[in-house]
């Protein structure tokens, strides 16, 4: 009996193992197509978000006082004036307060202790070239004579006062410095002159001609003494017709000139003109 497989049966098998072979490609490759279709028809998954950042929210606005509303034409005047009184006296106080600061730089040594004062009463001193009519100082005749001499370097003019019914008159000018070697004199020729000279000390008066033509004094000049060094303060008061010799009074803080007042009816000496 023999063993052998016939032919026909080993084309059978082998037919069936190619079929078997393409049909698992096919399938393969269908499924390649599927897969490829599906990712590019299906949306492809996205990251997840970053989580919200949380605003602290803003504070609310701070709550304004309504405007206040007057009860009458009169009230709201009074009620603005309050404040305008109010605004003017917080603008007073400062500047009162910047001047008192800039004077402590250029007060004299003479007078810081009314300086001081001054400025605690709200009015500081601020020396200022007054050549228009500094000379109408009346108000400062009662007041003691360092006062006189401060006021008269506040306002920058002499203070010029007569001396009761005596029928005499005085010029006071401020100075500051040593006043222990002062030379006072008369110059009679070419004109009658009352001389100060401060070889250590100075005006605090700034301009050089002072025309005053007042009580016996016609006008005031300061210079150096040494116009070539410019050292030490020579005072020239040149005095009216008719004035009376001048009583010198020099001491810290001023120096001071007396003379008796020319009579009003005297007709002045054309040799003394300008």
């Amino acid at each position: 009996m023999s063993n052998k497989t016939p032919s026909g049966s080993s084309s059978t098998s082998e037919r069936n193992d190619v079929s078997r072979t393409v049909g698992v490609l096919i399938s393969l490759f269908t499924a390649a197509l599927v897969f490829g279709g599906g990712m590019a028809i299906l949306p492809r998954p996205q990251p997840p978000a970053p989580p919200p950042t949380v605003t602290p929210p803003a504070p609310p606005p701070a709550p304004t006082a309504p405007p206040a509303q007057a009860t009458g034409g009169q009230g709201g005047q009074g009620a603005e004036a309050g404040q305008g009184g109010q605004a003017g006296q917080g603008e007073e106080a400062g500047a009162a307060a910047g001047q008192a600061g800039t004077a402590d730089a250029g007060t004299p040594p003479e007078f810081a202790d009314d300086t001081k004062a001054a400025a605690a009463d709200g009015a500081a001193p601020a020396p200022a070239e007054n050549a228009d009519g500094g000379e109408d100082n009346s108000a400062d005749c009662a007041l003691p004579e360092k006062d006189m001499a401060r006021e008269a370097w506040r306002r920058n003019w002499p203070t010029i006062c007569t001396l009761g019914d005596t029928g005499k008159g005085f010029i006071l000018i401020p100075v500051k410095g040593p006043v222990q070697n002062a030379v006072v004199e008369l110059k009679r020729k070419p004109v009658r002159e009352a001389r100060v000279s401060l070889p250590q000390a100075e005006s605090q008066l700034t301009l050089k001609l002072y025309k005053l033509k007042k009580l016996g004094f016609k006008d005031l000049k300061v210079g150096p003494i040494d116009e070539s060094a410019g050292t030490g303060t020579r005072l020239r008061v040149r005095l009216m017709p008719g004035a009376g010799d001048p009583v010198f009074d020099v001491k810290d803080g001023y120096a001071k000139i007396t003379v008796a007042t020319p009579d009003k009816s005297e007709k002045p000496d054309k040799s003394d003109k300008d």
